[in-house]
């Protein structure tokens, strides 16, 4: 079994449908990076909490993973859900949003300017 290293992606963009932008957001990785880094991979693993756009009962998150990422990668998912009120045991919480609380620092979010100013600097 390989162990692969968890990578995480700050994303904003302009209003569209929330499952929508989660699994554009995996696509667009898959696309610049996750592709030509792991070329031998046909599968992918999706760890994802249990709460909102991406809910294990959400039909338009699964209808969005088989269009932009099954059929148009020809990728084989499995997405596993953390259980509900557990998002503590997502390391990327851990690893980002501490960051991104820092940077916006009690700053009302009042404008996408405001939201996407500070979180450019967390990209590598």
């Amino acid at each position: 079994m390989t162990s692969w290293p968890i990578g995480a992606r700050c994303l904003s963009a302009l209003p569209t449908t929330p499952p929508e932008l989660a699994v554009g957001s995996i696509d667009k990785w898959w696309r610049q990076e996750g592709r030509k880094r792991y070329a031998q991979v046909n599968d992918l693993a999706i760890l994802a909490d249990a709460g909102g756009s991406n809910a294990p009962t959400c039909r338009a998150w699964g209808h969005e993973l088989q269009r932009q990422l099954c059929e148009r990668h020809g990728l084989t998912l499995t997405v596993a859900h953390y259980p509900s009120g557990a998002s503590k045991w997502n390391p990327i919480e851990h690893r980002l949003f501490s960051q991104i609380s820092e940077n916006w620092a009690g700053r009302p979010l009042d404008s996408y300017s405001t939201v996407v100013a500070p979180s450019t600097s967390l990209s590598r």
